[in-house]
């Protein structure tokens, strides 16, 4: 398995995600793959991806993220006034804050002087956020102690659940273990190997242990959530099942075209790490057989879909609509 382009950047692959996409709509999938829809991360998406790399990813996770450890914009005036004092073309730091100054606030009755004063004063005050805005700190993202503070709580509470720390310490003596591990892999239509009719596919697992020593394979996935009382709520909403499915059928490819190893030797686990965003409390749910097969043959019916409509450059409307008489059954829906 070769991988020259890093996951979220190649767009030639499908994913989970898009396969999300491909249900709703097909014509949103296909605009999606092309990169015609842009979306911006949402907070909870946001929280969810800084939550995964300081659980996962800790000794990474202050190169993408700065501590907020300095004063900052307590109005939008004043935030207005650091980008103004950054955009001014002035030469000298009292004149920037002058300049600043003036094109925020109402200064009709303050004579330059006192201009320039409280202008430099307020520069002084707001300079470490001037500085980051300016982009010296590489293009981290900050967050407060507040959140780093949740953060450890989350962590605390993962490491001192002995299921999800045992889940997320393990590493076995023969075998490999790896968080954030990103598989390019292959859906093929046909098990027969002079049939070439296969989609390009990819993977990110948030962990992934093989014991070869017990014969064993563990997916492990960890979720934030609003509520891990709740957590079959969230589980059906985000279809989180067919998500793992994929993850099993990526696994399933990488192991035995890559390792060559015979997975019928092994026993199989799946497991959701599910934290609080609100309490910081800690669950794991062991995901069943039963759930994953389900959705591991809904998958391969998408999958085969969504070979058809690359075949035939058809994406305004599903596969039945194109073969049928253009009515569709809300059970497809």
């Amino acid at each position: 398995m070769t991988i020259t382009i890093p996951y979220y950047e190649d767009m030639s692959r499908v994913s989970n995600s898009y396969i999300g996409y491909f249900k709703k709509s097909p014509k949103l999938f296909r605009d999606s793959l092309d990169g015609k829809i842009k979306s911006d991360p949402t907070k909870p998406m946001e929280n969810g991806t800084m939550v995964h790399m300081y659980l996962l990813q800790n000794s990474d996770f202050f190169k993408e993220y700065k501590i907020l450890d300095f004063n900052t914009p307590g109005s939008l005036q004043q935030k207005a006034f650091c980008e103004q004092y950054i955009n001014s073309k002035a030469d000298k730091p009292i004149l920037k804050a002058a300049e600043a100054f003036k094109n925020v606030y109402n200064t009709k009755l303050k004579s330059e002087d006192k201009i320039a004063s409280e202008g430099l004063e307020m520069a002084l005050k707001l300079k470490d956020y001037i500085k980051f805005l300016r982009g010296k700190e590489s293009g981290k993202k900050i967050i407060s102690f507040a959140a780093l503070n949740a953060l450890k709580k989350k962590q605390q509470n993962v490491l001192a659940h002995k299921k999800a720390n045992e889940l997320l310490t393990y590493k076995p003596a023969n075998g490999f273990d790896s968080n954030e591990f990103h598989i390019n892999w292959e859906w093929k239509m046909s098990n027969n190997p002079f049939i070439e009719e296969k989609i390009d596919c990819k993977s990110l697992l948030d962990r992934i242990v093989v014991d070869n020593d017990n014969k064993k394979i563990q997916i492990i996935d960890v979720k934030t959530t609003i509520s891990v009382s709740d957590f079959k709520k969230s589980f059906d909403e985000y279809d989180y099942g067919r998500q793992l499915a994929f993850y099993w059928m990526a696994i399933i490819w990488y192991l035995e075209k890559d390792l060559g190893l015979d997975i019928s030797d092994y026993s199989h686990e799946t497991y959701i790490i599910a934290v609080d965003n609100i309490t910081h409390a800690c669950r794991v749910f062991n995901i069943e057989d039963n759930i994953l097969m389900a959705k591991a043959d809904e998958l391969k019916d998408i999958l085969n879909d969504i070979y058809w409509h690359m075949q035939n450059g058809k994406w305004d409307y599903s596969r039945i609509y194109y073969e049928g008489d253009g009515s569709e059954s809300l059970n497809c829906a």
